[in-house]
């Protein structure tokens, strides 16, 4: 590869990841140039796991024109070399028939690599619910960071980044839904917060059929607190649905609770109504994420 004297200009999402005086060690680490397409590997921890083919197309089509605007950015990995980010165009360069393509190599291990590319493509804005939530749950998995620390990585509320690693929690038809579009962000929090699965799935159904916004879904999700029946139809058709016993309700509010906190929650009541919920925390730092999610400071 012929290396270059110019100066890396980094991404927001990567430059977010480290100091000044970091960013200035990169710059010394990095090579610009061509890079043969043979060379290249596909990232591992690419958060995209669907391209839309017409998007793809679109692409392609600036790229024979306009060329490869932006180096990609890749790790050597012995005599080859590993994409952090840029599959995209990768993926355009390869159905052109480009030999090589232009990009910025990084000296990088395994962990700072899997950082780059995860918050580099969570600064995107095309990412589907479930692709943001993924990406997430592996920054906090695999480079070991608490949900503080990846809120950080990703310029993202702590209270978001719960919102969304919940949602991989969800029923696979209900992720399906999300990652298709028909169903939103807010739609998906709402039935994330949902406890029972069974009721999970019912309440997707129904906000799809009668294209539900999310504050009727909202409504429906509010019944089951307030209610010893399962709820109605916010549209105002009647429910077919079986009704639930009070020791049911209580038990579908509580792990309802227990989804939304992320903690041990319980749940007494008594026959006359009367009761009380206990919200332990382990120690301050969980004491202000439970805070943030009762207030949902964003």
């Amino acid at each position: 590869m012929a290396a270059s004297s110019k100066k890396m200009v980094l991404g927001r999402g990567l430059s977010q990841l480290m100091s000044p005086q970091d960013q200035d060690i990169l710059h010394s680490a990095v090579q610009e140039g061509v890079v043969s397409v043979d060379l290249i590997e596909i990232n591992p921890f690419q958060p995209r796991d669907q391209f839309d083919p017409e998007a793809l197309e679109e692409l392609r089509a600036s790229i024979e024109k306009l060329g490869i605007i932006q180096p990609l950015t890749l790790r050597r990995v012995g005599n080859r070399y590993q994409l952090i980010s840029g599959e995209r165009r990768l993926r355009a360069a390869r159905l052109l028939g480009k030999k090589e393509v232009p990009a910025y190599v990084i000296e990088t291990d395994k962990q700072g690599m899997i950082e780059m590319a995860l918050v580099e493509n969570l600064q995107r804005k095309d990412l589907n619910p479930i692709e943001i939530g993924l990406a997430l749950l592996r920054l906090q998995e695999e480079c070991k960071l608490n949900q503080d620390e990846v809120a950080n990585r990703v310029g993202m509320s702590r209270v978001n980044v719960s919102h969304y690693t919940r949602l991989v929690k969800c029923p696979p038809e209900i992720q399906s839904a999300l990652r298709s579009g028909a169903l939103e962000m807010g739609h998906g929090k709402v039935l994330a917060g949902i406890g029972r699965v069974d009721l999970q799935l019912e309440a997707m159904k129904r906000c799809i059929d009668g294209a539900w916004s999310v504050r009727a879904l909202e409504a429906f999700a509010k019944s089951l607190e307030t209610s010893n029946r399962r709820p109605a139809d916010p549209t105002g058709s009647p429910s077919k649905t079986a009704p639930l016993t009070q020791a049911a309700a209580y038990q579908a509010v509580q792990n309802r609770l227990v989804r939304h906190f992320e903690s041990p929650i319980r749940l007494q009541a008594g026959s006359t109504g009367k009761g009380e919920i206990r919200i332990p925390f382990a120690n301050t730092e969980d004491l202000n994420r439970l805070l943030d999610l009762i207030f949902d400071r964003d």
